[in-house]
C-alpha cells in the first residue's frame, strides 16, 4: 500500500496543531491520540478515526503493516507519512513514538450519563494527567460514566494518554464551571447518592456501605470538593492515613475509594 506524504505546511498539520486548544477541539469535534498502545484502544472502540500519521522513520517497520490492517478495518481512515521533524513538531510529548491519530469526538449527552448507576464526578480537577488516570481507574473499578465539571478537558492529548484509552470505552462528558451547581442539583433529583471525598472529614471508607446508585465526587487538587457538592452530599468519606501523611494525590485517592466501592 502506498501512503500519502504530509507536508509541513499542509492544512492537516495546521489543524492538528490547533487541536491543542480546548475551544478548537469543541468547534471541530476532533481530538488527537498519540502512541501505538492508546491508538490500539481507539481502534478497539466505536470512536471513528479520521487520520493516521506515521513518522518517516517507521516506513520499513512492522508499523506500516499494522497501519494497512487498520485501514482495512476502518473505512474512511486516511494514512499519511510525515517527516520525523514534522511529527516531533506536532507531538505533545518530548519523545514521540512516531504515530498519531486524529479522531472524532464521541457524542455524549446528559442522558448517556444519567442512565447509569455508578458515576465518577470530577469537580474542577485541573491536571490532565490526573483526569486521565482517574478515568482509567473508573473503568477498572466498574464505574459506568464520568462527568467532568470544569477543570482539564478529558480529551486533552495528555489526559487521553494518561487514561490508557479508557476515555474511549466510557461515556465521558465535560461541562463548564458554570454548570457545576446545575449538575449537582440534577444528580440529587435523579436520586444519586452524592459521596464526596474529603481530606480528613466524614466517615472512614472502611466504615461505609456504598449505595448502588451513587456519584463519587472528587475535587480539585488544592481546594478540594466545591461547596455546592459538599452542601448536597449524602455521605462524606476520607481515607485513613498515617499521622505523618498529610494527604494523597487526587488520582491515588480516587483509585483507592473507587476500589473500595467494589468490596
Amino acid at each position: 500500500m502506498e501512503f500519502e506524504l504530509l507536508g509541513r505546511h499542509s492544512r492537516l498539520v495546521k489543524e492538528i496543531r490547533s487541536l491543542s486548544s480546548h475551544s478548537e477541539r469543541l468547534e471541530k469535534g476532533l481530538f488527537v491520540v498519540e502512541g501505538i498502545r492508546v491508538i490500539e484502544e481507539l481502534i478497539a472502540s466505536k470512536v471513528r478515526i479520521m487520520h493516521l500519521l506515521l513518522a518517516e522513520r517507521l516506513l520499513n517497520s512492522d508499523v506500516t503493516v499494522w497501519a494497512e490492517e487498520v485501514k482495512a478495518q476502518q473505512s474512511g481512515v486516511k494514512i499519511w507519512i510525515a517527516a520525523d521533524s514534522v511529527m516531533e513538531d506536532i507531538s505533545s510529548t518530548k519523545s514521540d513514538q512516531g504515530i498519531l491519530a486524529v479522531a472524532e469526538m464521541p457524542q455524549v449527552g446528559s442522558k448517556d450519563i444519567l442512565r447509569n448507576d455508578k458515576l465518577l464526578v470530577l469537580s474542577q480537577v485541573q491536571d490532565p494527567g490526573n483526569v486521565g488516570t482517574l478515568i482509567r481507574s473508573a473503568l477498572a473499578f466498574g464505574f459506568q460514566a464520568v462527568l467532568a465539571c470544569g477543570g482539564a478537558d478529558p480529551f486533552n492529548a495528555r489526559a487521553v494518554r494518561s487514561s490508557a484509552g479508557a476515555v474511549f470505552h466510557l461515556p465521558v462528558l465535560h461541562c463548564g464551571d458554570d454548570e457545576l451547581e446545575e449538575w449537582c442539583q440534577r444528580l440529587v433529583k435523579e436520586e444519586f447518592a452524592l459521596i464526596t471525598a474529603e481530606a480528613h472529614g466524614g466517615l472512614s471508607i472502611n466504615k461505609v456501605k456504598f449505595p448502588k446508585r451513587m456519584a463519587l465526587v472528587l475535587g480539585a487538587e488544592v481546594k478540594g470538593v466545591d461547596r455546592s457538592w459538599q452542601n448536597e452530599a449524602h455521605i462524606k468519606v476520607h481515607i485513613p492515613l498515617e499521622a505523618k501523611s498529610e494527604s494523597l494525590n487526587v488520582a491515588a485517592a480516587g483509585a483507592i475509594i473507587m476500589f473500595k466501592t467494589t468490596c
